[in-house]
Order: structure tokens, then sequence, then C-alpha cells
């Protein structure tokens, strides 16, 4: 496959393995099928900026994407618009995205160094959500630095809707 623009990074659908989607500098992302990489199945669009990086859900049905333009946005698998946008104010560029292995939560990474914790699905209605200890158990695999537990200084309150911690004032 060659591409006009840079691929910044590509994710496996979990339940198809001969489908892929890349993220790409071009403002989209494009699933293909393998065993026919002459054009892609599926031309996913809405960002307004770079796409760098994707990740699919556990069922295989949808990914998510994060962007230069500081929004996470939901995709399903077969359509070419997003069925979800993530934002917030203070948000930078979100440079990282993971999708929990329980297809509840999405973790995102973004330039101001937050990871944050959002529900894969908005309108479900959660109860309490995780203990300070169960986040960093949950997060470790997304920030090395976070396999060390809290900073002694951390404020392990949720702050509105997500989690966030600050993972640069670990060392």
């Amino acid at each position: 496959v060659i591409m006009t623009m840079r691929t910044n990074t590509l994710c496996w659908n979990p339940m198809e393995a001969y489908c892929f989607t890349c993220a790409n500098e071009d403002y989209n992302l494009y699933t293909y099928d393998m065993r026919h990489l002459e054009k892609p199945i599926k031309v996913h669009m809405d960002h307004v900026s770079a796409v760098l990086d994707v990740d699919y859900s556990p069922t295989g049905q949808e990914f998510v994407s994060a962007s230069f333009d500081k929004t996470i946005r939901i995709f399903s698998k077969d359509d070419g618009h997003s069925r979800e946008v993530y934002h917030t104010k203070r948000m930078q560029h979100v440079i990282c995205i993971k999708w929990s292995a329980d297809n509840k939560y999405i973790l995102s990474g973004s330039d101001e160094m937050n990871i944050r914790l959002w529900k894969a699905n908005a309108a479900e209605k959660l109860g309490v959500v995780y203990s300070s200890s169960q986040f960093y158990e949950l997060a470790a695999f997304f920030c090395p630095a976070l396999a060390l537990g809290p900073p002694p200084h951390c404020n392990s309150g949720p702050l509105c809707q997500e989690l966030r911690y600050n993972c640069c004032q670990m060392y």
C-alpha cells in the first residue's frame, strides 16, 4: 500500500484478522482488507487535523481515533463518519488512545501529560467508576510510570466525568 501522506499508526481488527485500519496525516482513517490492498474498504472522515492513533474495541465492531485536532472520535468499522466525539476545554493534542478490554472505557493520553478515562458509550449509566488503586492497575499498560502507583501529592478524586492524573510529575 502506497499512501500519499504519512501513516502514523495502524491497528488490526481483533475479530477479523485480515482487516486493519490506518491513522493518516491527511485527517482520515483507512480500513483495508489484507487480501485486497488495491483500495481501502472504507475511508473514515471527520477529523480536521492529522490522526495520530487508532485502537479497536474488543468486539471489533468499532474503533476509536486520537487526533491532533484535540478530539477523540468513535467510528463503526462500517461507517465513514464518527458516532461520537469527545473533547474538553483543557485537553491538548491527543497523542495516544486505548480501548479497555471490558469494552466500557477508552483511555486517552494528550500533550499536557494527562490520561483521561472516557465512557465508550456516553449515555451509559455508571456508578462508582474506580478507586485510585484500581485506576492505576487499569492504566499501567498505558503509561509505564503509572505502574509505580500515584505520586504522593496526587489528588485521587474524580474530576467531572474523567479521571485525570499527571504522569510527568511522577519522575
